[in-house]
C-alpha cells in the first residue's frame, strides 16, 4: 500500500500541469544555450557574401567574397543569383544570408530559439497528446529519437533548412487535417482561399528534400480521395504542386540534377543505397510498431492508419525518393524519418492504453532525457571551444595547420554535436580566409 501511494504520489506530480511546462522550458533553455554557444560555421562562411551570376574555375563556389551582404536588398540580388547556379532553395537562403549577412548571430539565436519552441508545440498537437503524461514522454522521445539533431544549430544554415522546413512541413499537416473536415468552406471570403494558397506555395518551395515527396504523396491522396475533396484542399494542394515546380525548375536544381547523375560506379552506388537501409532505423521501428499495433489492438490499427495515410504516403514517397537519388548524406533523410519518429510516439501513446504503463515508462524516460540534454549542453560546448582553438591555431599557422584536440565524446552524444569537418567546412574556411588549411591528427 505505501510503495502505491509512493507511485500515485509520484504520478500526480508529473500529471500537474507546472511539472510539463518546467520539463518544456528546460528543453527549450538548453536548446537556447547551445546555440548561443555555437558560433557561425560551415555553410555561414560563404553565406556571408554575394553569390555570383555564374560559377567561376577555381571557386569552389561562386561567391563574391569583396562583398559581404550588407541588407535585404543584397541577400535578394545574391539569392537571385542563387537560384541560377545553385538550387531553388531562394526563400530559405535570402533568410540565410540576411542572418549570416546582416542581422547577425545573437538576433538567430533568439528566433532559432522560438522556431523550435513552436516546432516542438506543433509537434505535440501534431500527436494529439490527451494527458500531462502523454506531453512529458512525447518531449523526451523527440528529443532522444531524432536523427542528427545538431542540424537544428550547428549552423544557420542547416538549422534554417531543416528546423524551420521541418515546422513549415507539420503546419501545413495540421492546417490540411483540420480543412479536411471543414465545412461550409464556399461560405468563407476570398482572403481566406488565397492566404491558404500563397501559404501553401511557400511551403513547397522551401526545400525540394520535403516539397518534392510531399507534392507525390498528395498526388495519391487525390487519386484515393478525389472524390471527398473540399475547396480548401484542393487549394492547399495546388499550392504546394505550385511552390515545388517553382522550386525544381530552377535553373540551379535542374544543373546540379544533371551532374549529379553522372560519374558514379554501379558500385558505389550500391554502397549508398545500402547506406540508405542501414541509416533507416526510424522508419523500422515505426513499422515494428505498427505490427505491433496490428495484433494487440486491431481497431486501433486501423484507425491509427486511416487518419495517418497522407503521412503514410509521403514517408513511402520519400524512402523512394532517397533511394533513386544518386549521392547520400543522412540530412537526406531527416523528413521521413521526422515523419517516422512522430507516428511512431503516437503510437507508442496509442498502445500505453492505461496510466500505469505511462507512468512506468514516463519517469525513467523523462530522468534520461534531462541527464541526456546536460551532457549535450556540455560537450557542445567543448566541441565549439575546440573550433575556436583550432580556427586561431590555423590563422596564425603560417602554413595553415591546426590540430584536432583530444575530446573524449559519448557515442550516444554524437548525433547532438559536430566537430570540424576535414572535408566541406575545411574547404570552406581555407576559401574564405584565402589559405588552406591543414588538419594534423
Amino acid at each position: 500500500m505505501k510503495r502505491c501511494s509512493n507511485i500515485n504520489g509520484i504520478n500526480g506530480i508529473l500529471s500537474n500541469s507546472v511539472s510539463v511546462y518546467l520539463f518544456f522550458l528546460f528543453i527549450c533553455c538548453a536548446f537556447c544555450v547551445i546555440n548561443y554557444l555555437t558560433p557561425m560555421r560551415c555553410d555561414d562562411l560563404i553565406y556571408q557574401f554575394q553569390w555570383e551570376s555564374e560559377r567561376v574555375d577555381g571557386k569552389i563556389e561562386p561567391i563574391d567574397l569583396n562583398h559581404r551582404v550588407s541588407d535585404f536588398s543584397d541577400a535578394f540580388y545574391s539569392q537571385v543569383n542563387h537560384y541560377k547556379v545553385m538550387n531553388g532553395r531562394f526563400l530559405i537562403h535570402f533568410i540565410v544570408q540576411c542572418f549570416c549577412g546582416f542581422l547577425g548571430k545573437p538576433m538567430f539565436n533568439v528566433v532559432n530559439t522560438i522556431i523550435y519552441v513552436f516546432f516542438l508545440f506543433l509537434c505535440i498537437r501534431f500527436i494529439s497528446v490527451k494527458t500531462q503524461l502523454q506531453t512529458i514522454l512525447a518531449l523526451s522521445l523527440l528529443w532522444l529519437l531524432l536523427p542528427i539533431q545538431h542540424i537544428f544549430y550547428y549552423s544557420i544554415s542547416f538549422a534554417v533548412n531543416y528546423l524551420w522546413t521541418s515546422l513549415a512541413l507539420i503546419l501545413f499537416l495540421l492546417v490540411f487535417r483540420f480543412q479536411i473536415g471543414a465545412s461550409n468552406e464556399n461560405k468563407s471570403s476570398a482572403l481566406k482561399k488565397s492566404c491558404i494558397l500563397i501559404f501553401c506555395i511557400f511551403v513547397g518551395a522551401l526545400h525540394e528534400g520535403y516539397s518534392l515527396p510531399l507534392s507525390c504523396a498528395l498526388f495519391v491522396y487525390v487519386i484515393v480521395y478525389r472524390k471527398k475533396l473540399n475547396i480548401f484542399t484542393l487549394f492547399m494542394i495546388c499550392g504546394i504542386w505550385i511552390g515545388t515546380v517553382i522550386h525544381i525548375l530552377s535553373p540551379g536544381t535542374l544543373q546540379r540534377g544533371a551532374g549529379s547523375l553522372s560519374g558514379e560506379s554501379i558500385h558505389s552506388v550500391l554502397i549508398m543505397k545500402m547506406d540508405v537501409l542501414r541509416y533507416s532505423k526510424r522508419l523500422y521501428i515505426f513499422i515494428l510498431l505498427c505490427l505491433i499495433s496490428f495484433f494487440y489492438s486491431r481497431k486501433f490499427f486501423d484507425s491509427f492508419i486511416k487518419r495517418k495515410q497522407l503521412e503514410m504516403f509521403f514517408i513511402i514517397m520519400d524512402f523512394g525518393f532517397v533511394l533513386a537519388v544518386p549521392h547520400y548524406t543522412q540530412r537526406i533523410e531527416f523528413p521521413l524519418e521526422l515523419l517516422s519518429v512522430l507516428l511512431s510516439i503516437e503510437m507508442i501513446l496509442g498502445l500505453l492504453d492505461s496510466n500505469k504503463k505511462l507512468f512506468y515508462i514516463c519517469v525513467p524516460l523523462a530522468i534520461v532525457t534531462i541527464i541526456h540534454i546536460s551532457l549535450a549542453t556540455y560537450y557542445n560546448q567543448l566541441v565549439n571551444n575546440e573550433y575556436h582553438e583550432m580556427l586561431q591555431e590555423y590563422k596564425i599557422s603560417p602554413m595553415g595547420q591546426t590540430h584536432y584536440r583530444d575530446l573524449n565524446i559519448p557515442k550516444i552524444i554524437n548525433p547532438y554535436i559536430k566537430r570540424m569537418d576535414n572535408n566541406v567546412e575545411r574547404n570552406y574556411i581555407s576559401f574564405v580566409y584565402g589559405k588552406e588549411m591543414i588538419i594534423d591528427y
